[in-house]
């Protein structure tokens, strides 16, 4: 299905992934928010996008752990695990 776009859809398509793939990364949230309805003008059809940007948060997401891992306060997470844990069960 991807292959039966124009060049010109192709690049739109790239340029809403990398856009979006900076907001995920600068602001940490937002980027399927964000890019999903930009990517519903190039072909109306969420099932196709859906899949696609979920391969999108995971590289992403790894991006961003690795740049954010430093700031995580390790004392107050082991502290507040006994009542983050439980409700997850």
């Amino acid at each position: 299905m991807l292959f039966d776009f124009s060049l010109y859809q192709m690049v739109s398509i790239a340029l809403v992934f990398v856009w979006t793939g900076f907001v995920r990364t600068g602001l940490g949230f937002g980027g399927a928010a964000l890019g999903l309805p930009l990517l519903l003008f190039v072909h109306n059809n969420p099932l196709l996008w859906l899949p696609i940007i979920g391969v999108h948060f995971t590289v992403f997401f790894g991006l961003t752990l690795l740049k954010r891992l430093h700031n995580v306060d390790w004392q107050y997470l082991r502290h507040s695990s006994i009542y983050i844990i439980p409700p997850l069960s």
